[in-house]
């Protein structure tokens, strides 16, 4: 634009990156002010600034598009569209993942969700929620496993949910204090079930609660308290003579004993009586004497004679 001529416009020249045009150059190419793009948020550019438009800041585009996001912005960005990238860890303690990494932020460290039952987590995450998990150790009969969390196995304590008695834990209770339990098995008449808590089921051993001649009916359960019966009394008592032998001894304490005859009686007596558990317990009497010129027949054994 001189002498004669009005001119025409053209675009100056000379813009920096990362400017905008912010006024015209009158008649010089290079007469033009420009002012840098605005400063945006970390994780956002001047999106469209250039020439002579400032551009309006608009989320960055480089990241890596996955899922679940990888990178994370650590800066704004240019007019190009390109943030500094940071990569998100996966540093996390054991039972926890690294959530909300992505954008502008690095995320946090949160609790997996809790491990199956009768699990642990063995390892942390990453950036899922999805921490690796083992097996609990079993532990034995009557015991369950306490404390097997994050990264410990725990310790066996005893199981507390049944311990009525007559029963026996036949399990284990896993991480539950809810082992599985059984009856006591039943012993056979004379026996009582000894030793049956706890996770041992015991063994059947003799009772030895009853007192002299008395023989046992029945089992003890779980206690040496055998039912008892008194010998040779009521319809077990034997006849007039007899004695009941081998009632609730040593070698058969079950036995009701058979009635054998008692020892005697003495010469010119009779028994009157049963003798009980005892050979020598028949009661006696002497044979009465007949009158002049009769004898007395039969008298002994359990007959008075005629």
């Amino acid at each position: 634009c001189n002498g004669e001529e009005a001119g025409v416009c053209k675009a100056c020249t000379g813009l920096r990156l990362n400017h905008y045009w912010t006024s015209d150059g009158a008649t010089d190419p290079r007469g033009c002010e420009s002012y840098p793009c605005p400063q945006c948020p970390v994780g956002m550019y001047p999106h469209g600034c250039g020439n002579t438009t400032q551009g309006q800041c608009a989320l960055c585009t480089n990241a890596p598009n996955v899922t679940p996001a990888s990178h994370y912005y650590t800066s704004n960005g240019k007019a190009d569209g390109g943030c500094a990238l940071a990569l998100c860890q996966v540093d996390c303690p054991l039972g926890q993942f690294r959530q909300g990494c992505g954008g502008n932020w690095h995320g946090s460290c949160v609790a997996c969700k809790q491990a199956p039952i009768g699990r642990r987590h063995s390892g942390s995450g990453g950036l899922v929620d999805a921490c690796p998990s083992v097996a609990c150790p079993v532990c034995d009969a009557g015991f369950y496993r306490s404390g097997c969390m994050a990264g410990e196995d725990g310790i066996c304590v005893p199981c507390t949910n049944w311990n009525q008695p007559g029963f026996y834990y036949s399990g284990h209770g896993g991480t539950s204090n809810a082992c599985p339990y059984e009856r006591c098995g039943r012993c056979k008449t004379g026996e009582y079930m000894k030793g049956c808590f706890g996770a041992s089921l015991g063994k059947c051993v003799v009772c030895t609660n009853k007192p002299p001649d008395t023989y046992y009916v029945d089992a003890g359960g779980v206690l040496n308290m055998c039912s008892y019966r008194t010998c040779s009394v009521e319809e077990e008592e034997c006849p007039t003579g007899q004695f009941r032998q081998g009632c609730g001894s040593l070698a058969t304490p079950t036995s009701a004993g058979t009635c054998v005859p008692c020892n005697g009686p003495s010469p010119l007596f009779f028994f009157t009586s049963s003798g009980g558990t005892k050979a020598f317990g028949c009661q006696q009497q002497p044979c009465q004497p007949c009158k002049e010129g009769y004898f007395k027949n039969n008298c002994g054994g359990a007959e008075a004679g005629i």
